[in-house]
């Protein structure tokens, strides 16, 4: 599961990574992303790749209620075309690249919970597998909201050890596969799998991050 993450990262630096046509705009949350904010995602649009931002929480056209979207923060990639919720996006081509610095994952501590970083290797930006919806807020005259899901599988050895799911990290050589509308499952089902063990590291951090009320660099201050 990933439910929390941050992108310390400049725009340049963004722009760089991903080849990006746009500057990207910078989340108002961007050391603790927490479900519901607005987060940064790329996307393939003929002019090349583009960052938008995006509500963390998928809303299928179909959803009601704005609020739905806390229970589609993540999507299983073994359900992504057979559940109804992830089926659309998925079939249909919104598939997006969410970049990140490192996701969250906590273990039991001594008088409160231990928050762990999952960094790349060296330290550096990496891409999540992601889907995109438009949904239509009827409540506030028909207000289009943007909305993302991050893709989960089974974790790798050291992720094993903090939880049974983790996001799905892109090669950079797979970005254009994954972000092509007419690739199909079979042409994705490969690449929805854990990075190697060696990709990422667990850095224990700061306890600041606990509480989404932080938005600090503090929140990912090394122990």
């Amino acid at each position: 599961m990933c439910a929390r993450y941050s992108i310390d990262a400049t725009p340049n630096e963004l722009v760089e990574f991903f080849v990006l046509v746009n500057e990207p705009p910078i989340p108002a949350r961007q050391f603790n992303l927490a479900p519901t904010d607005d987060i940064l995602i790329v996307r393939q649009t003929e002019a090349g790749r583009e960052a938008e931002l995006a509500r963390w929480g998928l809303l299928p056209w179909w959803a009601k209620d704005k609020k739905e979207g806390v229970k589609a923060i993540n999507a299983r990639a073994d359900g992504l075309w057979s559940k109804p919720t992830y089926r659309d996006a998925s079939a249909k081509g919104r598939r997006c690249l969410v970049p990140t610095t490192g996701f969250f994952e906590w273990t039991a501590g001594e008088g409160g919970k231990d928050p762990w970083l999952f960094q790349r290797a060296g330290g550096g930006l990496y891409a999540m597998a992601g889907l995109w919806e438009r949904w239509r807020d009827k409540k506030d005259g028909d207000k289009v909201v943007e909305t993302a899901t991050i893709v989960t599988c089974a974790p790798n050895g050291p992720m094993s050890a903090f939880h049974d799911r983790m996001p799905v990290v892109l090669d950079e050589e797979n970005w254009d596969l994954w972000l092509d509308p007419s690739a199909t499952e079979a042409d994705l089902a490969p690449l929805l799998i854990a990075p190697p063990d060696e990709l990422l590291v667990p850095i224990r951090v700061s306890r600041a991050v606990n509480s989404v009320k932080n938005t600090g660099r503090d929140c990912v201050a090394p122990l």
